[in-house]
């Protein structure tokens, strides 16, 4: 080592490393073989770990290099080729290129993080359709069949012990899945290695594990190791007893310190995003109860979760590696500096590329925080924890009429079918096929196609349109989560999102037939939009089909090129995006940054906005793709969005007042129709507001403003202010009720039980019935089934909407 390094021919600290990894080798080998024997041998294999070194960081520098010149190709094709830069010929890069490869843009032909992250998890999704369909969580947010997903994890480790076909071809549908993950992740820099019977992946919970303490936690995970498999990375050798246990002690201080005790202070990026995650199999449990016995005390809920995460894990790492090379972090510091550097020497007098660079790299860094889940790490967790429950006890308790505001997702749908291309026609069908009871071939279909199973695999599309988070708080979280899948709101949306990729699948599929130049102007765009042209739609419609009970499909999965089987599924999450208005990752981002997790101000923006994302979300995704159309096309665009929304609104409206025991209010009038506008832009709640002082629950403006968790404080508060403690409680007590607003239940429970206990503990009751009767005088309609009254006098006045009344 010290000729080699005298010569010039390795660097001082490579000799250290290779006098290291020698010893090591040494070490273990000369307890099996004679001293010159085990010198030699140790001397061979370390030269071979030197050399596999060497060429592994000369393989990662060549992606980093080759993903550069990539990005600075895409970015001159930014916009139709005027994104600028070196590769354009431009003097100035256009900034909105750089956040471009972390959340879609209608200008950028290139693929971004969170799209292709989004396929990854699809094409997932697709290879284990059969364990999502059966395993998923039920009304109570409980695995369906813990028994088999039980045998599954059996077969897992110890393949045809169970003796049960299904459970092995479930397990063998899961080990595909994972093979995959692996794979892609290593073609993409990564290096985790293959090992038989692997299993699943360990999730280790932080805060229990601190908890417990180091005794604690190795006497429940030191004798369900299989010693036999748990190997030295480095030499390749079991670990003696020493090692062995300096092992569980480095690994238990990284989970509880959550990484910290393996990173310097002041070090950033000291580990490329490429050389993790093999660490992760280090630990092999001996059976699947070991494994199972594991879990249920330190780590994932049930073996179904434990796969979702691994999929959403890896997706995510997988993404971000082939977008950004195998050192996302250092891209993404290069990119700003590029954008912000072309900006700065803009010779223009009056250029605004430096403000624009810098809210360009602004962006980048929230849409980084969002994507990797820094923006959902709390400053203050009991504080985020704490807030995020009582919303999700709002969810529970005031959003189980949703269901009928979301008949507006027609409007968008139809839009965006019409916009594309598609057959508008057909939409209706597609969603009561994908909706109805008994439909689960076709959903099952749906997932094959790789369209992901958001409600499945336990991310539930419904809440994040409505909440823009993810619940925390188990119980609260559960039951919001129940509410929402039995109002049927859940499976709407996951209906509508798999009813429009079918569609755009079955379009693909159809249209295979004509050349590129011969495919209709709408759908053509769309596939332009997505960097396919000519050459690559020749290569999709020349895949071959696979038939599902008579019909022919083209599945993504099956296109030779993967990249361009990525683009199909990033596009079909993309349009669905904007058919069923669900926040995308450039919303969230926005919305996270201005209010941060965990802060009182941010808690309480937060708060204000509950139940008002899903209308901030409609007006920055539809409003930003009106903006990037030019001429005709917006007006066409923007036209029928609002006609079709407002229609839908006012349909919207006529089941609420229905549900709420009214007749469908008159329409004969500018006001209804203002309300209309209102709800079917996601803002239902202030359309009250057009024709009265106050909402339909009775609260002012500035109430409505502040969000539902204001108007409960004033509640408890009024208990105490009102004279008759006893029925301000019980109004109180009944708005609180988990599910108690469902819309096909509530006007019901209200007057057959609950109007009736309240009249008896509030002898003022029946003022309040004088308030509503003046609201619903306001609106233009009257009640079927009144206030008091324990049964419905008539069925509702359908011909009150042409104002007959």
């Amino acid at each position: 080592m010290q000729g080699l390094v005298a010569e010039g021919r390795i660097s001082k600290g490579q000799a250290a490393e290779a006098d290291r990894l020698y010893k090591r080798h040494l070490d273990g080998l000369q307890r099996d073989m004679p001293m010159m024997a085990a010198a030699s041998l140790a001397s061979d294999r370390t030269i071979a770990a030197m050399r596999a070194q060497l060429n592994r960081r000369k393989h990662l520098a060549a992606l980093a290099v080759s993903s550069r010149q990539r990005i600075e190709a895409d970015i001159a094709s930014f916009n139709g080729g005027k994104g600028g830069g070196p590769a354009g010929g431009g003097a100035t890069i256009d900034p909105a290129a750089g956040p471009a490869f972390l959340a879609a843009s209608d200008k950028a032909k290139y693929s971004n993080v969170d799209g292709r992250m989004r396929a990854i998890r699809g094409r997932a999704h697709g290879i284990m359709n059969q364990i999502l369909a059966k395993h998923s969580s039920d009304l109570m947010g409980k695995v369906r069949a813990p028994a088999e997903l039980a045998d599954i994890v059996r077969e897992l480790f110890k393949p045809g012990s169970t003796g049960k076909v299904s459970a092995r071809e479930l397990a063998d549908a899961w080990t595909q899945t994972a093979e995959m993950l692996r794979q892609r992740f290593n073609a993409a820099g990564g290096d985790i290695g293959h090992l038989k019977d692997w299993g699943l992946p360990q999730y280790h919970d932080p805060l229990l594990v601190r908890r417990a303490g180091y005794e604690a936690w190795r006497g429940a995970i030191a004798d369900r190791l299989d010693r036999t498999r748990i190997l030295d990375v480095e030499t390749g050798r079991p670990l003696n007893d020493a090692e062995f246990e300096k092992a569980l002690r480095e690994t238990f201080d990284r989970i509880r310190s959550d990484g910290w005790s393996k990173r310097d202070p002041g070090v950033q990026g000291s580990s490329i995003l490429a050389n993790r995650r093999a660490e992760s199999r280090f630990l092999v449990f001996k059976s699947a109860d070991d494994w199972m016995d594991y879990q249920s005390q330190f780590g994932a809920a049930t073996a179904f979760d434990a796969m979702m995460g691994h999929i959403d894990g890896m997706a995510k790492d997988i993404a971000m590696l082939e977008i950004l090379g195998p050192n996302p972090g250092a891209t993404i510091g290069w990119l700003k500096d590029t954008i912000e550097k072309s900006a700065a020497v803009d010779a223009a007098p009056d250029s605004k590329a430096v403000d624009a660079a810098f809210g360009a790299t602004k962006q980048i860094d929230r849409l980084v925080n969002e994507i990797t889940g820094a923006s959902q790490r709390p400053e203050n967790r009991t504080l985020a924890l704490g807030f995020s429950t009582l919303r999700s006890w709002q969810t529970a308790t005031k959003l189980g009429g949703a269901f009928l505001s979301a008949v507006t997702d027609l409007a968008f749908g139809a839009t965006t079918r019409a916009f594309n291309g598609l057959p508008v026609r057909r939409m209706m069908g597609d969603y009561v096929k994908l909706f109805k009871p008994g439909s689960i071939e076709d959903q099952k279909l749906a997932v094959r196609l790789g369209l992901i199973a958001d409600e499945w695999s336990s991310r539930t599309a419904a809440q994040g349109r409505f909440l823009g988070e993810e619940l925390t708080g188990e119980t609260s979280r559960r039951l919001a989560e129940g509410v929402l899948r039995v109002s049927g709101l859940s499976r709407w949306t996951q209906a509508g999102r798999w009813a429009h990729g079918m569609q755009l699948m079955g379009a693909i599929t159809d249209a295979r037939g004509r050349a590129f130049g011969k495919l209709d102007d709408g759908f053509q765009r769309m596939l332009q939009r997505y960097g396919i042209g000519a050459d690559e739609w020749d290569q999709i419609r020349a895949t071959p089909v696979e038939r599902d009970r008579g019909v022919d499909w083209i599945f993504p999965a099956n296109i030779e090129d993967r990249e361009l089987g990525d683009r199909l599924l990033e596009m079909a999450a993309r349009e669905a995006d904007f058919a069923v208005p669900t926040p995308d990752v450039a919303t969230r981002a926005i919305i996270n940054d201005v209010a941060p997790r965990g802060t009182w101000h941010g808690e309480l923006i937060k708060s204000a906005f509950l139940f008002k994302s899903f209308g901030i979300s409609l007006l920055l995704q539809h409003g930003a793709r009106t903006m990037q159309l030019a001429g005709a096309q917006r007006l066409r665009y923007a036209g029928g969005l609002v006609i079709g929304t407002t229609a839908m609104g006012a349909l919207a409206i006529w089941l609420k007042d229905i549900a709420a025991g009214r007749d469908p209010r008159a329409a004969d009038n500018v006001g209804f129709w203002g309300q209309a506008v209102a709800q079917g832009g996601g803002f239902g709640i202030f359309g009250d507001f057009v024709k009265s002082a106050e909402s339909r629950a009775g609260g002012g403006l500035a109430g409505t403003l502040a969000g539902p968790l204001v108007s409960d404080v004033e509640a408890i508060a009024n208990i105490y202010r009102n004279r008759n403690h006893s029925g301000a409680a019980f109004r109180f007590a009944r708005s609180q009720i988990p599910g108690g607003t469902l819309w096909y239940l509530r006007t019901a429970f209200d007057r057959a039980i609950a109007d009736q206990i309240q009249e008896e503990v509030d002898p003022t009751y029946r003022q309040s019935w004088r308030r509503v009767q003046k609201w619903a005088d306001e609106q233009g309609t009257d009640y079927w089934w009144a206030p008091g009254d324990a049964a419905p006098d008539r069925a509702p006045e359908f011909s009150n909407i042409a104002g007959d009344q």
